[in-house]
């Protein structure tokens, strides 16, 4: 029974019940709709769940404290706090003398602070809270410690200012401020029950043991169609590396990327890594790699991903800090790859539980980093317009949404929503208080959607830990793991690369000529012939369309998207010209300039002279960004037919010079004229020319 005599501010610590509740909508400081289910009570009764959220409290410090997962009943007439969710969180709860006490997780180096204290009322466990709502960061971003808070990916408070106050990082003030959440944070950052806190070894030297496991799948996909990435993790410096990928076989060529490029970086070599028993890791070509230079994999066991709780954790942190990034500035969910990229960049710069007094970046560099250039993600940037193509009169910026920092360079990632193209440069001016106006008149069509049209977040797929690889593999023979946990331990492998057609006995290279009644005919990329090997004894292999297709990839970078890369979009002949609709438009209006400037007369050729032929030249028209704006036709004479001194004694264009158009626009300048600038078409026809010229 709850005492009427409680008001509706109050919230009751239960025993009894398995998750928080709130019938009061105003409680929640967000509300996931999607989430349904129903609840039972003690009499049987049950009702509906609405949705789960979060309640932001506030405390005597101005502190913000933040209860995640609660279920949102509308019938339901208390608030409930469940101390079953807050002690499987890590809390620990102690009830003694008619005093309830809660304090919280427990954090390495610190003692357990207090944070709820409630006394025994009608044998009832009540507080009283005082709940708030979170900040508006953009409200906020006049104030310092809010600025460094969104420019390090929505990092808490008291991480910034260890990072400060330990000298970690360099160039980033000293930041006092209680623990508060902005309207990102509570967003982006809601969890459950966190994996053990820390393993029973632990790496002695860089690159001794990595942690890797691949995510997704994440839709929607980025605009390059990737759909997954693969996060690694040093287990020494907790330094990570992250790779986005558009399918999970592509996971093997990533980790040889990776471990050429660690190696060669750190001074060492690669010794153990760890993975969950997923088939992108446990292929027979992976088997067959770690096999031969000598990398110890260590798995796993079936269903149990907490064994790789080190890179399960930064996943998750990963996940969160991306999803903060995007909510906060409303940036469209497609661009969770930025996003994700960026959260790996800060967090390497940012600090960590298992380091004392160092970041992921000075424990596997060994020198310290500035932080100055970091921004805001997400926010309105500035682009100085460089290169070829800027006139005199042109904008010298180009406004644009900032998505990151570019590795390898010393430069910013721009994206430019109105042409949907991506720069790079270093050349920009911020405006971190700003998001792009993605409704706005200057967003467009991008991708086949518009940015309304964007599902509100990104949602990852993750998958189950399964017990045996999910793709066709070698059978290797595993050893007996090792019992001490200071060695992970590496199975004994023996294994071949599997052959593509599985355990068939035919061939899986000769392809069946003979048509099967009602199965369609299969499309080759190269009609097979009768021949079973080439000249060398090798045997002949054959791919169907379908399967090339689905194996090549597609072009879709954004610094080149506009570029064409094959140079067909000119006919090469007047047949070629005459099947497409736009070139016989040009042609005719070429034909209808010739003849109202009466540029010619039909005549006999007379005798001891000589026609030159004609051509037909086409060319297509382009704007600065490339594209297309006219297609042009231009019937011409064969000039190079004739001879010079016997047909022509001197060749000029009659152009204006460009010290004529500077005096023009100067004398229009100072008596503030207004100048038009027009195009004559086809102003060489004219031209009177003073010889008899023949043309057939």
């Amino acid at each position: 029974m709850f005492p009427a005599k409680y008001d509706e501010g109050a919230w009751v610590l239960d025993t009894g019940a398995t998750n928080h509740m709130t019938g009061c909508r105003s409680s929640l400081a967000d509300l996931d709709e999607s989430v349904r289910g129903a609840v039972k009570f003690g009499d049987g009764s049950t009702v509906e769940i609405y949705g789960v959220g979060a309640v932001t409290m506030a405390g005597k410090n101005k502190e913000h404290r933040v209860l995640t997962e609660v279920y949102f009943i509308p019938s339901l007439r208390c608030n409930i706090v469940s101390l079953g969710q807050l002690e499987e969180a890590g809390c620990r709860v102690e009830i003694d003398k008619g005093v309830l006490e809660v304090f919280e997780r427990e954090q390495q180096g610190s003692a357990r602070g207090v944070l709820i204290r409630a006394e025994r009322r009608n044998r009832l466990y009540v507080m009283k809270v005082n709940l708030t709502a979170p900040i508006c960061l953009l409200t906020k971003m006049e104030e310092e410690a809010w600025r460094w808070h969104a420019r390090f990916g929505h990092l808490n408070f008291r991480a910034l200012y260890d990072l400060s106050a330990k000298e970690m990082v360099e160039g980033l003030p000293l930041i006092k401020k209680p623990e508060q959440v902005c309207d990102g944070c509570a967003l982006g950052k809601q969890h459950r029950t966190p994996f053990p806190r820390a393993s029973a070894w632990r790496a002695s030297s860089v690159l001794e043991l990595v942690h890797m496991d691949l995510c997704g799948q994440i839709t929607p996909p980025t605009p390059g169609g990737k759909s997954y990435f693969l996060l690694i993790v040093d287990d020494f410096s907790r330094y990570m590396w992250l790779e986005v990928l558009a399918a999970k076989s592509e996971a093997l060529e990533c980790f040889k990327r990776f471990r050429a490029a660690a190696d060669l970086e750190s001074g060492r070599r690669l010794k153990a890594f760890r993975t969950d028993r997923g088939g992108e890791f446990n292929s027979g070509a992976f088997v067959v790699f770690c096999s031969d230079h000598g990398i110890k994999h260590n798995s796993t066991t079936p269903y149990t991903p907490q064994q790789n709780g080190v890179v399960e954790r930064r996943n998750q942190t990963v996940v969160e800090m991306a999803r903060c990034l995007l909510k906060s500035m409303g940036v469209l969910s497609k661009f969770w790859g930025e996003a994700v990229r960026t959260a790996v960049y800060i967090l390497n710069r940012s600090p960590t539980k298992s380091l004392n007094g160092k970041t992921p970046y000075e424990a596997w560099f060994g020198r310290k980093l500035k932080v100055k250039h970091l921004k805001t993600f997400g926010c309105v940037a500035y682009a100085k317009t460089v290169g070829p193509g800027v006139s005199k009169l042109t904008d010298r910026a180009v406004s644009g949404v900032f998505l990151g920092y570019e590795p390898g360079t010393k430069g910013y990632r721009i994206y430019d929503p109105v042409k949907d193209k991506l720069l790079v440069t270093r050349d920009v001016v911020f405006d971190e208080k700003k998001p792009w106006n993605w409704e706005g008149k200057d967003s467009r069509v991008i991708g086949g959607a518009t940015a309304t049209e964007a599902p509100d977040i990104f949602q990852v797929q993750w998958d189950d830990t399964v017990a045996g690889p999910t793709t066709e593999l070698a059978e290797p023979e595993f050893s007996e793991p090792e019992p001490e946990a200071g060695d992970p331990g590496s199975p004994a492998v023996s294994a071949s690369i599997p052959q593509s057609g599985g355990g068939s006995n035919s061939p899986p290279h000769t392809p069946n000529f003979n048509s099967i009644p009602g199965v369609p005919m299969t499309q080759w990329a190269t009609p097979p012939t009768g021949q079973s090997a080439d000249s060398e004894g090798a045997p002949l292999r054959y791919r169907t369309i379908p399967n090339l297709l689905d194996t090549t990839e597609e072009v879709q970078d954004f610094e080149y998207s506009g570029l064409c890369l094959v140079a067909a979009e000119e006919p090469r002949s007047v047949q070629e010209a005459l099947t497409e609709q736009c070139w016989r438009q040009a042609m005719q209006a070429e034909m209808q300039a010739i003849e109202a400037n009466r540029t010619w007369e039909v005549s006999v050729l007379p005798p001891k002279h000589k026609a030159i032929g004609l051509k037909w030249v086409f060319k297509v028209k382009k704007d600065p960004e490339g594209n297309v704006i006219k297609h042009k036709a231009r019937l011409v004479a064969k000039g190079y037919a004739q001879q010079f001194g016997v047909d022509f004694d001197e060749v000029y264009a009659p152009v204006a010079r460009i010290e004529t158009v500077r005096v023009l626009l100067a004398l229009a300048a100072q008596g503030g004229w207004e100048v038009h600038h027009m195009d004559v078409k086809s102003a060489f026809l004219n031209g009177d020319l003073s010889e008899t010229v023949y043309v057939q």
